[in-house]
């Protein structure tokens, strides 16, 4: 598994850990009718901004998350033309910001998804009404707060 700040956040590595990734947690999650775009993961690197590894993690992985739900990374299949944004899909993208940001092995990753996918749920309210009033400061708080518990 990769740490948020192991990504490098070179623009095709970064692109690849989303699409790999993030459609694991929307199955997780029970969303069978969307795909992930590798495009738009590639547009939302390109979205955020210059100072980002000088954020706090859980700060970037806030500003991450607005630039993936910005870009449409999560898209209607199988076609994947339109891009989908439900209750599902922000907890699917919340789930992978915890994920990423758990100090956990790779012999613990399975656990550590799941562990990501229940805590997003646990707090989807939030997570939801955050991502919905763009309020950076409440989501960060969140990660902060939640990640050391997945």
């Amino acid at each position: 598994m990769l740490a948020l700040y192991e990504l490098g956040f070179e623009e095709k590595q970064f692109a690849r850990v989303v699409y790999d990734n993030l459609g694991l947690f929307l199955q997780q999650l029970g969303i069978r009718h969307a795909i992930v775009s590798e495009l738009a993961a590639r547009q939302a690197h390109r979205r955020l901004p210059s100072n980002l590894l000088d954020l706090a993690e859980h700060e970037a992985a806030a500003v991450i998350a607005f630039s993936l739900v910005d870009a449409g990374v999560i898209r209607e299949g199988p076609v994947g033309l339109k891009s989908l944004r439900s209750r599902e899909t922000d907890l699917a993208i919340a789930a992978l910001l915890f994920w990423l940001l758990s100090n956990r092995s790779l012999e613990e990753d399975d656990q550590t998804r799941l562990a990501a996918a229940d805590m997003a749920v646990a707090v989807g309210d939030e997570i939801v009404a955050a991502l919905k009033q763009k309020d950076q400061t409440a989501l960060s708080a969140l990660f902060e707060e939640l990640a050391p518990h997945v």
